[in-house]
């Protein structure tokens, strides 16, 4: 029974009409059922009835379409094609002749199958070569084995073989060379448009001509021409084989799509051709060669170069002996080196026989991929983040979490992920450090604007006395005496600190090996205060041997009972330890100690004792003139005050009238404050004496209240020890002056001049005994040289101490004492450089390397500044150079 054929099903939509079938091209729109009987019926009406050929004329023009549309497409593709290769023609190389025709002589060069004559190659690579040599050694076995070429055995052997894609670069220089003869010739040009197909003409070999087609050879095009075989019938040549330019051996490409193919043929040919005529150098040239290669590195100075091309004549010298393979072995066995280095030895031989030069060095070639820390929304992210956060509290463990927690989910990024050790990486780049708790300047506060305005003006008052100092130069700090006296006088600077060490205070760096382990007790030990003054000429403030002779002679009444004003105390809460450090402890100290023993240590100069801007020393007296320790009425368990007189600024008349901070002893009867005799008057009445109580005015405004509580969390100062503070020192500036300066009772009182004027108690002490008393700004230990002192001390206790108590309090006596008068007077220049940078209007990390260059120098000049500025520059950019660009290199020395 016959096989009967199974229909063709269509498919069909809802509403009856084909449904086209779908490519990857394009979507072809199908005549439906309901036009082709629309056509039909027409066919019908009209008389005609040929069913079939309306049937075939329909399915013959929707043919056409389809052949049309499918032209298109691939046109579409070929032009594609033709753009990726037109982008490949900027690639510029010297020449690719070399990687078909091999080593050329330098002398004259070698000519090629044009006539022309090239010069010497540098650009590698012979694979292509290879490829063809392995297809000729299969071509020849089968020859000799008598099979024929084309067989289908043969054939598969050869296809088997497969060359490396060429390089764009290799390909665009082949091409060109193709293009280019070095004479004119005459090539066959097939005129497509109108010309009778059996007509050819005869034109020049030229690209500019527009009826020449074009044939895509790699990434660029070449003439495409007829055959051999019509060549010879239309324009025979009237010279040799060899004299026939390289495009009119192409044959023709019919149809578009065949242009690779022929341009891959095309090359092979040549290739082919160039492998039967190319010789090789012998093993003696090439040693010539990498001699001369030796001599000019040795010229040049290049070591890379004279290792290799030493090794190259070694090479070959014993290379007809022992073969490539043993030969690299033993060279890289003579130069203590690996396999790696015989394998590197080789390559540079494959490659110094192709182009009678080194292969170029890859080091630093590398091509870094994009970090996701580059994206510039990953990268802003994280820094307003980390700048929520304090020093000291960042962790690449928090890192890590707040990415893949919050920020890269936000950005749906394909990153979704971020490792511990990644975020350790990030951290770095940042520019943060795994650092070790260490003391320096608190850069926070340093540009405060109110602390920059106390340094302003603590530069001044030292600018004022500085000409009427002894100055102490040179390595060994000799001793200069002022070039003026004021008043027959000379000032002296002395300096006060405190410093604080424990018994256990130990090294924080050891010397030992990998299983050795230093054993440390938990705590710091018992605490050791320590409150002293230095100065130049004596290092600390006591009296001196000869001094101490004449005090013993002196009658009691006379006789310093303290011969140094070094005090050491011992604070503790256990039974029998010292008071911690006070105000009264200090007081006790300058009054009794420091300003005798300094007034017999300089009995006729101007003393300037200078502080640290710490709260105890801001400290006021018990008496002193305060309105944080007043109450609004009358009475109350405050301190008494001492008198004052009103300021001059005052706008009711009442000037230059003294006051009184309390009532009277004896009041009259009818009097309203009977009841508060010799007690405190309250600010209400201070305000009123002084014409300044206004109707409705408060005691204490909301926003004081709120200010005052800010200002004591800043500094940690109690409501007693904020007077500076208080009173406007910086602290929320802008706040404070829009708010009213009668706002309220307190507020009022404390902006009088008497109250501001207000001296602290150390400040009286000093002031008292006819010397001058200073503050250093806060945020600026720099500018004190006995901090240095404190560092050498403890860095010598730290290397005796052992732990124990009774010998941590005589160690630290002994490094007090053995800190040498020519280290602290060179601790004084230091900080004497720090004056002379600020006062140049440097600051910040500019000013800090000014003054670490320039170790020699009492003060730093403006031009040591620039250079100084310009060196830290350079280093910044060599440390910048290959990472993220985080680093600003602007000059931040100036002031804006």
């Amino acid at each position: 029974m016959p096989r009967q054929r199974k229909k063709r099903t269509v498919p069909r939509d809802s509403t009856g009409q084909f449904i086209p079938r779908r490519d990857d091209s394009a979507c072809l729109q199908f005549p439906s059922e309901v036009d082709l009987l629309a056509a039909t019926s027409d066919e019908s009406d009209s008389g005609e009835s040929d069913d079939g050929g309306l049937w075939n004329e329909i399915w013959q023009g929707w043919e056409a379409r389809r052949k049309e549309e499918e032209r298109q497409r691939k046109e579409k593709e070929l032009q594609k094609e033709r753009a990726r290769l037109e982008k490949l023609r900027a690639a510029s190389v010297k020449s690719a002749e070399h990687a078909l025709d091999g080593a050329v002589g330098r002398r004259g060069g070698a000519r090629d199958k044009t006539g022309e004559k090239r010069g010497a190659y540098s650009i590698g690579g012979d694979s292509e070569r290879t490829a063809q040599r392995k297809r000729q050694k299969i071509r020849r076995e089968a020859e000799a084995a008598g099979l024929d070429v084309s067989s289908v055995e043969v054939q598969r052997r050869l296809d088997a073989v497969q060359a490396r894609k060429p390089d764009a670069r290799v390909q665009l220089s082949l091409t060109q060379f193709l293009r280019k003869p070095a004479q004119p010739a005459a090539c066959l040009v097939v005129d497509d448009s109108e010309s009778d197909p059996e007509v050819l003409q005869s034109a020049p070999h030229s690209l500019e001509q527009p009826e020449a087609q074009r044939l895509t050879v790699g990434n660029t095009t070449a003439l495409e021409d007829v055959d051999a075989a019509d060549e010879d019938e239309s324009n025979p040549s009237e010279g040799s084989e060899d004299d026939v330019p390289l495009a009119a051996h192409v044959p023709v490409s019919e149809s578009p799509e065949d242009d690779d193919v022929r341009a891959a043929e095309e090359i092979a040919e040549y290739v082919e051709d160039v492998l039967e005529t190319t010789v090789p150098k012998s093993p003696q040239e090439l040693e010539t060669l990498a001699a001369e290669g030796l001599r000019k590195a040795r010229k040049a100075h290049d070591y890379r170069s004279e290792v290799l091309f030493s090794c190259l004549i070694d090479f070959y010298r014993m290379l007809p002996r022992y073969g490539r393979l043993r030969t690299a072995l033993r060279i890289s066995r003579n130069h203590q080196r690996g396999p790696a280095f015989a394998r590197v030895l080789c390559a540079q031989a494959r490659h110094f026989e192709t182009s009678e030069g080194l292969k170029p060095s890859r080091q630093g070639q590398k091509c870094k991929g994009e970090s996701t820390l580059d994206n510039e929304a990953v990268f802003l992210g994280i820094q307003t983040w980390l700048r929520t956060l304090k020093p000291g509290e960042v962790t690449p463990k928090l890192l890590q979490t707040h990415l893949n927690t919050t920020l890269l989910p936000s950005l749906q990024l394909s990153k979704r992920q971020l490792s511990l050790r990644q975020a350790r990486r990030w951290l770095w780049k940042l520019g943060y450090r795994r650092k070790r708790h260490s003391k320096g300047v608190y850069w926070d506060g340093h540009e405060r604007k109110d602390v920059k305005q106390r340094r302003k003006a603590y530069l001044a008052e030292l600018e004022s006395f500085e000409p009427y100092m002894a100055t102490y130069e040179g390595s060994d700090m000799v001793e200069k005496p002022p070039s003026k006296l004021d008043n027959g006088k000379e000032h002296v600077i002395i300096f006060h600190d405190e410093s604080a060490f424990h018994a256990n205070d130990y090294q924080t760096a050891h010397w030992i090996k990998d299983d050795e382990r230093v054993l440390k007790k938990k705590d710091k030990g018992r605490l050791i205060m320590v409150s002293g003054f230095i100065c130049q000429r004596y290092g600390n403030v006591a009296l001196t041997d000869e001094l101490l002779e004449q005090n013993a002679k002196l009658p009691a009444t006379e006789r310093l009972t303290h011969t140094d004003s070094r005090v050491t105390i011992y604070p503790s809460s256990r039974k029998g330890g010292d008071e911690y450090w006070n105000m009264d402890q200090m007081v006790d100290q300058v009054k009794e100690r420091a300003i005798p023993i300094a007034h017999r240590l300089f009995p006729n100069a101007i003393i300037h004792w200078v502080f640290d801007n710490s709260s105890c020393h801001g400290s006021l007296a018990k008496d002193a003139l305060s309105a944080n320790k007043m109450n609004v009425n009358p009475g109350g368990k405050v301190p008494d005050m001492h008198d004052t007189i009103i300021p001059d600024d005052n706008p009711h008349g009442f000037a230059g009238r003294p006051q009184t901070m309390q009532f009277p002893s004896s009041l009259p009867d009818d009097h309203p404050f009977k009841a508060h005799e010799g007690k405190p008057k309250g600010m209400r009445q201070i305000l009123e004496e002084r014409g300044l109580l206004r109707r409705g005015m408060i005691g204490d405004c909301e926003a004081c209240k709120q200010t005052r509580s800010r200002k004591e969390h800043l500094t940690g100062a109690s409501a007693d020890e904020i007077r500076h503070v208080d009173e406007g020192d910086g602290y929320d500036t802008e706040e404070e002056d829009n708010r009213p300066a009668d706002c309220c009772m307190r507020r009022a009182l404390s902006l009088q001049k008497d109250f501001q004027n207000e001296a602290s108690l150390l400040q009286q002490v000093i002031e008292d005994a006819g010397d001058v008393c200073h503050f250093l700004p806060k945020f600026h230990p720099e500018l004190n040289p006995i901090e240095y002192y404190w560092g050498w001390c403890k860095n010598y206790f730290r290397e005796r101490s052992n732990g124990n108590f009774q010998r941590a309090k005589a160690l630290v006596a002994e490094a007090l004492d053995a800190c040498p008068l020519l280290t602290i007077r060179r601790f004084f220049r230091r900080a004497f450089r720090y004056v002379s940078v600020y006062r140049l209007g440097a600051t910040g990390v500019a000013a800090e390397y000014a003054v670490r260059k320039f170790k020699s120098h009492r003060a730093v000049q403006a031009k040591d500044l620039e250079e100084a500025e310009l060196e830290r520059q350079r280093k910044l950019a060599k440390l910048a150079k290959g990472t993220l660009n985080i680093v600003d290199l602007r000059p931040i020395w100036r002031f804006v």
